[in-house]
C-alpha cells in the first residue's frame, strides 16, 4: 500500500524515483527501519515495488488487471493478493491474473510459496 501511494504521488508530481528519500537520508535517523534491514536492501526492493506501480499509472494505465485467488485458499489471502492468515504449514497459494487491453484478454495462473506458522 505505501509503494502504490508513493507512485501516485510520484506520478502526480512529477517526480522521480530518485527524490524518493527515507528520514535516514537526512537526519541518520533509522528509519524507516524495516526497509533499512539488511544494508537497504529491503529498500531497494520498496524502490523497485514503487517503479512498477509507476509503470502500472503510466505505461499500462489503459490496462485492466484482476487476480482471483483460488477458492482453496481464500482463507489465508484477500482479494487484493495480500497474505491476511498465515496458514498452520507452508503452502503454495495457487491464483490466476488476468490483463485486460481493449478487447484483448491474457491469463496466467502462477503460485507464491507462503511460510506456514510450524515451517522451518
Amino acid at each position: 500500500m505505501t509503494a502504490q501511494l508513493v507512485a501516485k504521488l510520484c506520478v502526480d508530481y512529477n517526480l522521480g524515483l530518485e527524490r524518493i528519500k527515507g528520514h535516514h537520508f537526512f537526519d541518520g535517523k533509522d528509519c524507516p527501519q524495516p526497509l533499512l534491514a539488511n544494508d537497504g536492501e529491503i529498500w531497494d526492493e520498496f524502490i523497485n515495488l514503487v517503479r512498477y506501480e509507476m509503470a502500472l499509472l503510466t505505461t499500462f494505465k489503459d490496462a485492466g488487471f484482476k487476480l482471483t485467488v483460488d477458492e482453496a485458499y481464500t482463507s489465508f489471502v484477500a482479494e487484493n493478493g495480500r497474505v491476511e492468515q498465515q496458514p498452520e504449514f507452508a503452502q503454495v497459494i495457487k491464483y490466476t491474473v488476468e490483463v485486460t487491453v481493449g478487447d484483448k484478454v491474457e491469463t496466467i495462473t502462477l503460485g507464491s510459496a507462503v511460510n506456514g506458522v510450524y515451517s522451518k
